[in-house]
């Protein structure tokens, strides 16, 4: 009894470990130049990851097997906008994607990760080498360690890669004397108030993984801040965001529901009650501590 209760013990702690690495599918670079060094590029990438105490690798037996089966050859090129779909199907919480150009006798690598979550572009880097093949090995593992790198958390200094490259800081509000962050960008779809909840939850984006779904009070202070945060979807058909606020204990409802606010310009901000089977768009918060 012992020794099951033991290994019961040991599968729940390897489950959990797994649970909260950040694992990161590393896809073969584009190499529109065929210069021959995408595998070099690929596995450097990877061991920079393995070697981190923050991302896993996605074996690549995996990565393979879910690109065959949805007909991708190795070739590096897949569409931006399935790449979170990918990922998801790999198990991973990151893509990495890279691509290496030849400029004269140099290289010119790219590399980027993409949360799958969000389908946002947390980081990107690209280096250039100054001596050929010669320092091409070093300026990858450069790449790869600018990549990963752990940014510090600053309310007044946070800047990420957008999708087109260039860079922002993440949004921040102050709601009683508390900063809050914001993500920039919406979740992906929409999704019922238990899925928008777990999503915020399980949410490991720009390096924190304690993103949460904002109560009603939070929710309105994104609403009066919603030209300055940007990214709001605002037509009528599809401007209503979950709160983590329940209507129930107000009495507004019989069923399961929560409080949501629609986000269209113009529309005044009067929180309503939302069954909980709806689907409704989703922008997690986190506490700047």
């Amino acid at each position: 009894m012992k020794k099951l209760s033991f290994l019961i013990i040991t599968v729940i702690i390897a489950l959990s470990t797994f649970a909260q690495e950040n694992r990161v599918a590393v896809f073969d670079p584009e190499d529109p130049n065929n210069t021959g060094y995408k595998d070099m590029v690929r596995e450097i990438l990877s061991t920079a990851i393995a070697k981190s105490d923050k991302y896993k690798p996605v074996e690549r037996v995996l990565i393979n097997k879910v690109l065959e089966e949805n007909k991708y050859q190795k070739t590096g090129m897949v569409k931006d906008s399935e790449v979170s779909e990918l990922g998801k199907q790999m198990g991973a919480n990151f893509v990495c994607i890279s691509i290496i150009r030849k400029i004269g006798s140099n290289f010119f690598i790219t590399a980027k990760l993409v949360n799958v979550t969000t389908a946002m572009v947390e980081s990107q880097e690209h280096i250039k080498t100054e001596n050929g093949v010669n320092d091409l090995y070093e300026k990858t593992e450069e790449l790869a360690n600018k990549l990963l790198s752990i940014k510090s958390e600053t309310a007044t200094n946070i800047k990420y890669a957008n999708k087109s490259g260039s860079s922002y800081k993440l949004p921040t509000v102050e709601i009683n004397y508390q900063v809050y962050m914001v993500l920039p960008e919406d979740l992906n779809g929409k999704y019922t108030w238990q899925q928008a909840k777990n999503a915020c939850e399980n949410l490991n984006g720009f390096g924190y993984d304690d993103w949460f779904l904002p109560e009603i009070h939070e929710l309105k202070t994104l609403y009066e801040n919603k030209d300055a945060i940007g990214g709001f979807k605002q037509k009528w058909t599809s401007c209503f965001y979950w709160s983590n606020t329940s209507a129930n204990d107000m009495s507004y409802s019989l069923e399961p529901s929560h409080f949501g606010i629609g986000f269209r310009k113009g529309l005044f901000q009067i929180p309503n009650p939302y069954p909980d089977y709806n689907s409704l768009n989703v922008r997690c918060v986190r506490k700047v501590k």
